[in-house]
């Protein structure tokens, strides 16, 4: 029996609703082993404001979203910089509930088909270094931690986390 499929669609301003609530779901979800309650609630309102996301998506970064049996499930966002011809995918998320049965890896496999699609050699990601089941995930599908990255937020908040590198092969179309 072949596995359940994610399908795709573009998202646009008129999503952000919708990532929003997807977003504040997932993160209470899987976060608060990792960071404090009120971190969560801070990175949230800093990277899923209706402004950020609309900045973002005016500035050319990629937002996914992922549906299962017509659900809204995850999203990716990504951004490609030309000149280094690297992407970087700065959110990638799927509810905990379907998490571990292979739909976080066609989201990764969503961003790499995109990446070969803008010629992109690379795909750049950070990851919190607590989250040891998103790393493993990472490496099994050919990522490699490049270094660690502990960075100030604001609101007396840091990231620390791990810069993961994975590089693409444009003749493998599949990969």
């Amino acid at each position: 029996m072949a596995p359940p499929v994610l399908s795709f669609t573009p998202a646009t301003a008129s999503d952000i609703p919708a990532i929003q609530a997807l977003a504040r779901k997932i993160w209470y979800a899987c976060y608060t082993e990792m960071i404090s309650l009120e971190q969560i609630e801070y990175m949230l309102k800093r990277m899923y404001s209706t402004e950020a996301i609309e900045k973002e998506l005016a500035a050319g970064v990629f937002w996914e979203l992922a549906s299962y049996r017509g659900e809204t499930v995850g999203y990716v966002s990504c951004e490609f910089d030309k000149q280094t011809r690297e992407v970087t995918l700065h959110k990638m998320y799927l509810l905990r509930e379907l998490q571990g049965k292979g739909f976080g890896q066609q989201l990764l496999e969503q961003v790499k088909r995109r990446a070969r699609e803008l010629e992109a050699e690379t795909i750049t990601l950070r990851v919190n270094r607590h989250n040891e089941k998103a790393i493993k995930a990472y490496q099994r599908a050919g990522f490699a931690i490049a270094r660690t990255n502990v960075a100030d937020i604001g609101g007396g908040f840091v990231m620390d986390d791990y810069i993961l590198t994975c590089t693409l092969s444009q003749n493998r179309r599949g990969e």
